[in-house]
Protein backbone atom coordinates (compact mmCIF):
# COMPACT_ATOMS: atom_id res chain seq x y z
CA UNK A 1 0.00 0.00 0.00
CA UNK A 2 0.89 3.33 -0.85
CA UNK A 3 2.14 6.05 1.91
CA UNK A 4 0.10 8.73 1.16
CA UNK A 5 -2.96 6.45 1.14
CA UNK A 6 -2.36 4.77 4.46
CA UNK A 7 -1.82 8.07 6.15
CA UNK A 8 -5.31 9.40 4.89
CA UNK A 9 -6.33 5.91 5.96
CA UNK A 10 -5.28 6.40 9.76
CA UNK A 11 -6.15 9.97 9.96
CA UNK A 12 -10.15 9.36 8.79
CA UNK A 13 -9.73 6.59 11.35
CA UNK A 14 -8.34 9.12 13.93
CA UNK A 15 -11.10 11.89 13.04
CA UNK A 16 -13.90 8.71 13.61
CA UNK A 17 -12.77 7.97 16.76
CA UNK A 18 -12.58 11.37 17.93
CA UNK A 19 -16.05 11.80 17.15
CA UNK A 20 -17.38 9.16 19.08
CA UNK A 21 -16.95 9.42 22.68
CA UNK A 22 -17.99 6.49 23.46
CA UNK A 23 -15.22 4.81 22.29
CA UNK A 24 -12.51 6.87 24.64
CA UNK A 25 -14.41 6.32 27.37
CA UNK A 26 -14.28 2.96 27.01
CA UNK A 27 -10.99 2.51 25.64
CA UNK A 28 -8.99 5.27 27.68
CA UNK A 29 -6.13 3.36 27.50
CA UNK A 30 -5.83 3.80 23.91
CA UNK A 31 -3.73 7.37 23.35
CA UNK A 32 -3.38 8.81 20.70
CA UNK A 33 0.58 8.25 20.94
CA UNK A 34 -0.21 4.61 21.05
CA UNK A 35 -1.68 4.65 17.23
CA UNK A 36 0.67 7.38 16.28
CA UNK A 37 3.47 4.69 17.13
CA UNK A 38 1.40 2.19 14.94
CA UNK A 39 1.47 4.80 12.11
CA UNK A 40 5.27 5.01 12.45
CA UNK A 41 5.33 1.48 12.54
CA UNK A 42 3.42 0.86 9.48
CA UNK A 43 5.24 3.32 7.09
CA UNK A 44 8.45 2.14 8.22
CA UNK A 45 7.90 -1.09 7.05
CA UNK A 46 6.44 0.07 3.96
CA UNK A 47 9.64 1.82 3.46
CA UNK A 48 11.83 -1.40 4.12
CA UNK A 49 9.51 -3.20 1.86
CA UNK A 50 10.51 -0.41 -0.62
CA UNK A 51 14.45 -0.59 -0.11
CA UNK A 52 15.08 -4.11 0.62
CA UNK A 53 16.27 -5.63 -2.63
CA UNK A 54 15.26 -9.41 -1.27
CA UNK A 55 12.29 -8.39 -1.33
CA UNK A 56 10.79 -10.96 -4.20
CA UNK A 57 7.55 -9.59 -6.56
CA UNK A 58 6.27 -12.03 -7.88
CA UNK A 59 5.38 -11.05 -11.97
CA UNK A 60 3.27 -13.71 -13.11
CA UNK A 61 4.31 -15.21 -16.42
CA UNK A 62 3.03 -14.49 -19.13
CA UNK A 63 1.20 -17.55 -20.88
CA UNK A 64 2.37 -18.58 -23.94
CA UNK A 65 0.65 -20.18 -26.39
CA UNK A 66 2.00 -22.98 -28.52
CA UNK A 67 0.56 -24.07 -31.73
CA UNK A 68 1.60 -27.57 -32.52
CA UNK A 69 1.80 -27.74 -36.34
CA UNK A 70 1.45 -32.00 -37.79
CA UNK A 71 4.54 -32.84 -40.04
CA UNK A 72 2.78 -33.20 -43.55
CA UNK A 73 2.98 -37.03 -44.38
CA UNK A 74 5.04 -37.13 -47.55
CA UNK A 75 2.55 -38.70 -50.39
CA UNK A 76 3.62 -41.87 -52.16
CA UNK A 77 3.17 -42.70 -55.70
CA UNK A 78 3.52 -46.60 -55.95
CA UNK A 79 3.71 -47.33 -59.72
CA UNK A 80 2.21 -50.91 -60.28
CA UNK A 81 3.48 -52.31 -63.73
CA UNK A 82 1.32 -55.38 -65.11
CA UNK A 83 3.67 -58.33 -65.94
CA UNK A 84 3.78 -59.28 -69.30
CA UNK A 85 1.76 -61.88 -70.55
CA UNK A 86 4.15 -64.73 -72.27
CA UNK A 87 3.38 -65.06 -75.73
CA UNK A 88 2.45 -68.43 -76.98
CA UNK A 89 3.25 -69.52 -80.47
CA UNK A 90 0.55 -72.54 -81.10
CA UNK A 91 1.88 -74.48 -84.28
CA UNK A 92 -0.64 -76.15 -86.44
CA UNK A 93 0.65 -78.58 -88.17
CA UNK A 94 -2.43 -80.23 -90.55
CA UNK A 95 -3.08 -84.03 -90.54
CA UNK A 96 -1.41 -85.22 -93.58
CA UNK A 97 -4.22 -86.06 -96.39
CA UNK A 98 -3.77 -89.87 -96.77
CA UNK A 99 -2.85 -90.64 -100.73
CA UNK A 100 -4.92 -92.90 -102.19
CA UNK A 101 -3.80 -94.82 -104.66
CA UNK A 102 -5.61 -95.55 -107.54
CA UNK A 103 -4.52 -98.26 -109.40
CA UNK A 104 -5.96 -98.60 -113.20
CA UNK A 105 -6.21 -101.74 -114.39
CA UNK A 106 -6.29 -103.20 -117.81
CA UNK A 107 -9.84 -104.99 -119.05
CA UNK A 108 -9.97 -108.81 -119.04
CA UNK A 109 -9.30 -109.90 -122.38
CA UNK A 110 -9.07 -113.46 -122.18
CA UNK A 111 -11.25 -115.60 -120.03
CA UNK A 112 -8.20 -117.85 -119.31
CA UNK A 113 -7.17 -115.11 -116.67
CA UNK A 114 -11.31 -115.37 -114.60
CA UNK A 115 -10.61 -119.17 -114.95
CA UNK A 116 -7.57 -119.72 -113.58
CA UNK A 117 -7.37 -117.17 -111.19
CA UNK A 118 -7.93 -118.53 -107.49
CA UNK A 119 -9.49 -115.92 -105.56
CA UNK A 120 -12.23 -115.00 -107.37
CA UNK A 121 -12.49 -112.19 -105.21
CA UNK A 122 -9.57 -110.59 -106.53
CA UNK A 123 -11.45 -110.12 -109.85
CA UNK A 124 -14.67 -108.24 -108.56
CA UNK A 125 -15.74 -105.36 -110.21
CA UNK A 126 -13.17 -106.12 -113.23
CA UNK A 127 -13.64 -104.95 -116.57
CA UNK A 128 -14.03 -107.68 -119.23
CA UNK A 129 -13.85 -106.91 -123.03
CA UNK A 130 -13.75 -110.09 -124.93
CA UNK A 131 -14.03 -110.16 -128.87
CA UNK A 132 -15.14 -113.33 -130.52
CA UNK A 133 -15.99 -115.48 -128.14
CA UNK A 134 -18.99 -118.24 -128.63
CA UNK A 135 -22.64 -118.33 -126.82
CA UNK A 136 -22.28 -122.14 -125.25
CA UNK A 137 -25.80 -122.60 -123.47
CA UNK A 138 -28.54 -120.09 -123.47
CA UNK A 139 -30.88 -120.45 -120.46
CA UNK A 140 -32.98 -117.66 -120.68
CA UNK A 141 -33.46 -114.15 -122.70
CA UNK A 142 -31.50 -112.81 -120.46
CA UNK A 143 -28.66 -115.78 -119.12
CA UNK A 144 -26.52 -117.67 -121.19
CA UNK A 145 -22.55 -118.98 -120.68
CA UNK A 146 -19.74 -118.34 -122.59
CA UNK A 147 -16.06 -119.81 -122.47
CA UNK A 148 -14.18 -123.08 -124.81
CA UNK A 149 -13.58 -125.31 -121.51
CA UNK A 150 -14.44 -125.53 -118.02
CA UNK A 151 -11.64 -123.37 -117.17
CA UNK A 152 -12.95 -120.68 -119.37
CA UNK A 153 -16.72 -121.27 -118.80
CA UNK A 154 -18.24 -117.67 -117.15
CA UNK A 155 -22.08 -117.12 -116.60
CA UNK A 156 -23.54 -114.02 -118.83
CA UNK A 157 -26.53 -111.74 -117.49
CA UNK A 158 -28.11 -109.06 -119.90
CA UNK A 159 -27.72 -105.85 -117.72
CA UNK A 160 -31.67 -104.86 -117.85
CA UNK A 161 -31.25 -102.10 -120.46
CA UNK A 162 -30.28 -104.49 -122.78
CA UNK A 163 -33.26 -106.48 -122.45
CA UNK A 164 -35.93 -103.57 -122.19
CA UNK A 165 -38.02 -101.91 -125.05
CA UNK A 166 -36.88 -101.74 -128.64
CA UNK A 167 -33.34 -103.64 -127.24
CA UNK A 168 -35.14 -106.73 -126.35
CA UNK A 169 -36.34 -107.84 -129.40
CA UNK A 170 -33.01 -107.31 -130.96
CA UNK A 171 -30.79 -108.78 -128.46
CA UNK A 172 -31.49 -112.67 -128.79
CA UNK A 173 -28.56 -114.53 -128.18
CA UNK A 174 -28.42 -118.37 -129.60
CA UNK A 175 -25.99 -121.21 -128.52
CA UNK A 176 -23.35 -121.15 -130.71
CA UNK A 177 -23.55 -117.37 -131.81
CA UNK A 178 -19.71 -115.47 -131.42
CA UNK A 179 -20.18 -112.54 -129.81
CA UNK A 180 -17.97 -109.40 -128.02
CA UNK A 181 -19.31 -108.85 -124.70
CA UNK A 182 -17.78 -105.88 -122.49
CA UNK A 183 -19.52 -105.61 -118.95
CA UNK A 184 -18.22 -105.69 -114.82
CA UNK A 185 -17.57 -109.03 -112.47
CA UNK A 186 -20.17 -109.06 -109.91
CA UNK A 187 -20.74 -111.50 -107.16
CA UNK A 188 -23.05 -113.90 -107.36
CA UNK A 189 -25.92 -114.28 -105.58
CA UNK A 190 -27.35 -117.59 -103.53
CA UNK A 191 -29.53 -119.76 -105.82
CA UNK A 192 -32.71 -118.94 -104.71
CA UNK A 193 -32.13 -115.37 -105.33
CA UNK A 194 -30.37 -115.95 -109.12
CA UNK A 195 -33.47 -118.39 -109.72
CA UNK A 196 -36.26 -115.22 -108.68
CA UNK A 197 -34.12 -112.14 -110.20
CA UNK A 198 -33.35 -113.82 -113.81
CA UNK A 199 -36.15 -116.83 -114.09
CA UNK A 200 -34.49 -119.48 -114.33
CA UNK A 201 -35.49 -123.04 -113.41
CA UNK A 202 -34.41 -124.71 -110.44
CA UNK A 203 -32.22 -126.96 -112.38
CA UNK A 204 -30.73 -124.14 -113.80
CA UNK A 205 -30.15 -122.44 -110.82
CA UNK A 206 -28.40 -125.07 -109.43
CA UNK A 207 -25.49 -125.11 -111.75
CA UNK A 208 -24.62 -121.63 -109.96
CA UNK A 209 -23.86 -122.61 -107.13
CA UNK A 210 -20.67 -123.61 -107.34
CA UNK A 211 -19.90 -119.99 -109.06
CA UNK A 212 -18.74 -117.04 -107.00
CA UNK A 213 -19.21 -114.69 -109.76
CA UNK A 214 -20.71 -113.76 -113.09
CA UNK A 215 -20.42 -110.88 -115.74
CA UNK A 216 -23.20 -108.29 -115.69
CA UNK A 217 -23.01 -107.30 -120.15
CA UNK A 218 -24.18 -103.43 -120.55
CA UNK A 219 -22.50 -103.74 -124.58
CA UNK A 220 -22.85 -107.11 -127.09
CA UNK A 221 -22.46 -107.58 -130.59
CA UNK A 222 -23.36 -110.14 -133.21
CA UNK A 223 -20.86 -111.33 -135.40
Amino acid sequence: MELPTLAIAIERLVKTMELNQNFFAKQAWFSRTTIIAILAGSIAACNDTTNNPNTATLTPTPTQTVVVTPSPVPTQTVVVTPSPIPTQTVVVTPSPIPTQTVVVREPINDLTIVGTTPDKQLLLNRRVEVTNIKAQTVNGDRTFWVGAGNNQQLFVVLDPVLDAGSAENKVVVKAGQALNLNGVIKPMPSSQQAQTQWGLSAAEAKQLSNQTIYLQADRIKFL
